[in-house]
C-alpha cells in the first residue's frame, strides 16, 4: 500500500502492473520504483504500451512501408495499363450488356424477316432469350464489387439527373417488364 500511496495510484494498479510483470512480485521498493519508471519511460518512447504490452515499432514500420510500397505499385500498375479501374469495366459491361439485351430482343424479328423461323415460332424464341437474360442478371458479383456498382450507378445517376441514371431518351422496348436489379 505504501508502494501505491508514494506512486499516487491505487493498490489495484500495482496489483495489476505486478500482474503483468511490470513489477517484480517480492522486490524492494527500490527495485519497483526502478521498473516503473523503465515502464513509463518504455511507454512515452512508443515500445510499450500502458498495459504492459510490448509494441513493436520495426514490425509497424515495416508493416506501414509495405503498405505504401503496394499503393504506389497499384498507381503505377494503373498507370500503365495493368491494372484497370472497376469504373471502366462496370461502364464498358453494363454497355456490352445494354447492347447484348438490345440485339437478343431484335434476334426473333431479324428471324421472321428473312425467314428463318416462322412467326409461330416467334414466342418460344422470345421466351428463351427472355430466360437467358434472367439468367444472366442473377449472375453474383461479389460482395465489394456490387457495392462500387452501385455508387457507380449512383454518380451516374446524378449525372444525368434521372432516379435510373439513364438518359431521358431510354425507351422501353418488346414490352418487356423492366426487372429491378438489387445488388
Amino acid at each position: 500500500m505504501e508502494f501505491a500511496t508514494f506512486l499516487e495510484v491505487n493498490q489495484s494498479t500495482v496489483s495489476k502492473a505486478i500482474a503483468a510483470g511490470i513489477l517484480t512480485k517480492g522486490a524492494t521498493a527500490e527495485q519497483w520504483i526502478r521498473e516503473w519508471f523503465s515502464h513509463l519511460e518504455e511507454i512515452a518512447a512508443g515500445r510499450q504500451s500502458a498495459n504492459g504490452n510490448s509494441l513493436d515499432l520495426v514490425a509497424e514500420r515495416a508493416r506501414l512501408a509495405k503498405m505504401q510500397a503496394d499503393k504506389i505499385q497499384a498507381d503505377l500498375d494503373e498507370k500503365f495499363g495493368e491494372l484497370v479501374p472497376i469504373e471502366a469495366i462496370v461502364v464498358g459491361l453494363a454497355s456490352t450488356f445494354s447492347i447484348l439485351k438490345s440485339r437478343l430482343f431484335g434476334l426473333p424479328n431479324y428471324l421472321v424477316s428473312r425467314g428463318y423461323i416462322e412467326k409461330t415460332t416467334f414466342s418460344k424464341v422470345m421466351e428463351e432469350i427472355r430466360g437467358f437474360l434472367i439468367e444472366l442478371s442473377q449472375v453474383r458479383l461479389p460482395p465489394n464489387v456490387r457495392k462500387k456498382i452501385k455508387e457507380i450507378n449512383k454518380q451516374y445517376a446524378r449525372k444525368f439527373d434521372r432516379p435510373s441514371g439513364r438518359p431521358a431518351t431510354t425507351k422501353k422496348r418488346h414490352n418487356t417488364p423492366e426487372k429491378e436489379v438489387t445488388q
